[in-house]
């Protein structure tokens, strides 16, 4: 039935797709004009001009130039783009050729993060939510992080880590499967249910990335209770050419080299092609004391891109490979409770050796395969419809410290198929109101290799996926909005998994799912769980402005997010965590009520931004410690799932002040306070306070110079989990805390960005500048180990 939908999706598509091409006007009109600096009339080369009906780009020549053709008789908006300027939105009512338009773009604050409230550009997610967007300069001078370490430049969003290179982002205090992540359109599947599972994707194949708080770009999904991450892939001009860029740069700590190139190529008629490809290895990295002992990592990334587009219609396909292979710092692997003890309460490490560059057990292997296939169409000039099929393979490998014949097998062996199929209608603007819809269907299939020789964590599942949404606003002639929203997904989830029989007992699912078993032994239980999750998403916002320089937007959303495997069927050890894990087959969804609200004024000189949120979770899952237990593998602490009554609350601001013409300062502050209500405590793993800074110097040739402050809190509101274990070197019983959270600490650090041509420039960042010994309260191996000293990066782009 569900493989009858994706048909049906598919053929309705094909079908409606191409009906435009039937009853198509005759399209030769054009737009020429030129685009020059407000203040001095010069020609900007470059700039981008977007046609927001139909996402038609072009790029300005060296004179300003730029022509837009093969176009219908209707009503425009364009929207122009340049490094440096304010972008400006123009209306042409088109019905007849125009060759003289002359727009003028005005310089303004340049800014990392721009802070979108209520905008109408086609930069916007959602209308009435507030969106940050990281710009494709800033992701080009910081080529060498992953992902949530240069999302996490923005406010708000923070990182949870295991060791240096695994990496997620958190926002607004949430992270994991709450936080969706969207590259080039499509949704990643990727494990992301594990903590220490970071995103398989390469931030080098975006040219920008934005960050949404909360759930109210449905088009998306509606479980995103955290937040979306939308990496936006590079736009290609209609014009004959050929062009590309290099990366190049090395890292002091872990004595990294990295390298990353990209070729474009594209037409007049609309054939479009992008080929990238990435890689950097790192060594062991070093604290300010000593090194981290397997802490080395190598990441490789490819990407093509492909496409045939008019003004009208179009189709591209996206191919992206990921493989990383991770250390996982050998000290967290615990042989006895003397040896957790003596961890716990050490200044360094147990095992320390010097520098190298071998990756051994423990470690991770992880390929990521992606491949996309969507075509849209113009019909009848009234809105756009898109039709997408995406596929996804996800492959990871944890190995464990084994020897003898197991030495090379993995522990874990997991391998996760998803195919999606979504059809989607985007109106223009009409009287007022616009409005999105689709149609989404989706196949996920997970298998556990059995033949690991332990215990799988979490078994082979099918997971079937179906929903549809419908987003509407109207636009007031003073320009405010309100939006509305609704989404309705359904999910079917079906496993086999084997339950040792006390456990299946002690946790009552003799009585609960009994109709599960499928067969008993003496210490086993053979099941077949079928569970079902039907979920309705609702969004309600407005947005306005006042005056020319103040905006505001208000949303409240009420989602939902059903229990990931992981959160239902965990039972094992989770090797890359060093920790046993274990679920709960009876969770509800999390019901998620959040409203954000958002103040923005912008002048010439100054920019602030105010984002309050309140976040109500009814049956909130989190992972708590529970006690330590010795395996044959060596002794891991044991977490479970739990469901509690969450309330979390905060604040984000950033400032801007432009001090001169050629100093600017800028500040960042975030604060989350979260509590179990349940228990009435704190909730683990939250955030403290940050407070960022930064004083930055350009010169009249573009070059940049700054120094940046970055201070976090202790985190004062933490869970008391601690427990006593039995020590027998010692014939003692002894306090293990795991819920003490490190010192306030305080890094600073420089940059510079330097033009050293019209074709090449020069990045230097240093991070930790005075090699500061810390240790992160959102990073899993603080209990063993400080954060990385002093990082020098260099890197040299050029143009060709």
């Amino acid at each position: 039935m569900f493989k009858t939908l994706l048909h049906t999706i598919l053929i309705v598509g094909l079908l409606i797709l191409s009906i435009p091409s039937a009853i198509a006007q005759q399209c030769n009109l054009q737009i020429k004009g030129i685009v020059v600096d407000s203040h001095d009339d010069t020609p900007l080369e470059a700039s981008s001009v977007l046609i927001l009906e139909n996402n038609l780009t072009v790029f300005s020549n060296s004179k300003g130039q730029f022509e837009l053709k093969d176009l219908c008789e209707g009503t425009y908006t364009l929207y122009f783009e340049h490094i440096g300027c304010k972008p400006l939105e123009y209306k042409v009512d088109l019905n007849k050729d125009t060759t003289s338009l002359t727009i003028e773009l005005e310089h303004h604050i340049e800014a990392l993060d721009e802070v979108t409230v209520a905008s109408k550009s086609y930069l916007a997610v959602s209308d009435s939510g507030v969106e940050k967007r990281i710009e494709s300069v800033a992701i080009k001078q910081n080529s060498s992080l992953q992902l949530a370490d240069i999302v996490s430049k923005i406010s708000g969003v923070t990182s949870l880590s295991t060791g240096n290179a695994i990496s997620k982002p958190i926002i607004n205090g949430l992270h994991s499967s709450r936080v969706m992540i969207v590259n080039n359109g499509v949704r990643m599947e990727d494990q992301e249910w594990g903590s220490e599972h970071a995103p398989n994707m390469d931030v080098n194949t975006a040219s920008s990335i934005t960050v949404v708080k909360g759930a109210n770009a449905l088009q998306y999904g509606g479980d995103a209770i955290g937040g979306i991450i939308l990496a936006e892939p590079e736009k290609i001009a209609f014009k004959d050419s050929i062009y590309g860029r290099s990366i190049v740069g090395t890292e002091t700590n872990g004595r990294a080299a990295f390298i990353n190139s990209a070729l474009i190529y594209s037409k007049k008629n609309g054939l479009q092609a992008k080929l990238q490809s990435s890689y950097k290895k790192q060594g062991d990295v070093q604290t300010p004391d000593y090194y981290l002992t397997n802490s080395a990592n190598e990441h490789k990334n490819l990407s093509a891109y492909i496409a045939k587009k008019t003004t009208h219609k179009g189709i591209s396909s996206y191919f992206s490979y990921v493989n990383s292979t991770i250390g996982i710092l050998s000290a967290s692997h615990i042989g006895d409770a003397s040896d957790l003890y003596r961890a716990l309460n050490a200044d360094r490490p147990a095992t320390l050796t010097d520098f190298s560059y071998q990756i051994n057990a423990p470690r991770q292997e992880v390929d990521h395969l992606l491949l996309k296939i969507n075509a849209y169409s113009i019909v009848r000039d009234k809105g756009k419809l898109l039709l997408q099929f995406d596929y996804q393979n996800n492959h990871r490998l944890e190995y464990d410290l084994r020897i003898g014949d197991q030495k090379n097998i993995a522990a874990l062996d997991l391998k996760l198929l998803s195919e999606s199929l979504s059809l989607d209608y985007h109106s223009y603007r009409s009287n007022g109101f616009q409005f999105k819809s689709g149609i989404l269907g989706k196949y996920q299939f997970n298998y556990s290799n059995p033949d690991t020789g332990v215990k799988r964590l979490i078994p082979d599942y099918v997971k079937l996926h179906g929903g549809v949404y419908g987003i509407a606003d109207y636009e007031l002639e003073d320009k405010s909005a309100f939006e509305f929203g609704l989404r309705f997904d359904y999910i079917d989830l079906k496993s086999y998994k084997f339950y040792q029989k006390s456990r299946w007992e002690d946790r009552g699912y003799d009585q609960l799912f009994s109709d599960f078993v499928i067969s008993e032994s003496e210490n086993q239980v053979l099941t077949k769980p079928e569970l079902q999750f039907p979920s309705l998403t609702a969004t309600l916002g407005y947005h306005a402005h006042f005056g020319s320089n103040t905006n505001l937007a208000a949303n409240i959303t009420r989602s939902k997010r059903a229990p990931n495997p992981a959160e239902l069927f965990s039972d094992g050890l989770h090797h890359s965590a060093s920790r046993i894990e274990l679920g709960d087959l009876s969770f509800n969804q999390e019901t998620s009520t959040k409203l954000s609200v958002a103040i923005e004024h912008q002048s010439n000189s100054t920019s602030l931004s105010i984002q309050p949120f309140y976040n109500a979770i009814k049956d909130f899952i989190f992972l708590r410690p529970l006690e330590v237990t010795q395996t044959i593998r060596g002794f891991f602490q044991v977490w479970s799932y739990e469901q509690t009554k969450a309330e979390l609350y905060g604040l984000d601001l950033d400032f801007r002040q432009k001090l001169t013409n050629s100093i600017e300062y800028s500040s960042q502050f975030s604060w989350v306070h979260a509590t179990d209500l349940d228990k009435n405590e704190a909730l683990i793993s939250i955030p403290p306070l940050q407070f960022n800074n930064e004083l930055s110097l350009s010169d009249h040739n573009g070059n940049q110079f700054g120094i940046q402050s970055s201070y976090v809190g202790k985190q004062n509101r933490y869970p008391d989990y601690n427990f006593n274990i039995y020590i027998p070197k010692d014939n003692q019983w002894k306090l293990i805390d795991i819920s003490s959270t490190p010192k306030a600490y305080h890094l600073l650090g420089l940059f510079a960005n330097l033009n050293l041509s019209t074709q090449s420039s020069l990045s230097i960042r240093v991070n930790n500048l005075l090699n500061t010994s810390y240790r992160n309260y959102l990073n899993a191996m603080r209990y063993f180990s400080d954060e990385m000293g002093r990082t020098i990066t260099i890197q040299y782009k050029i143009n060709y």
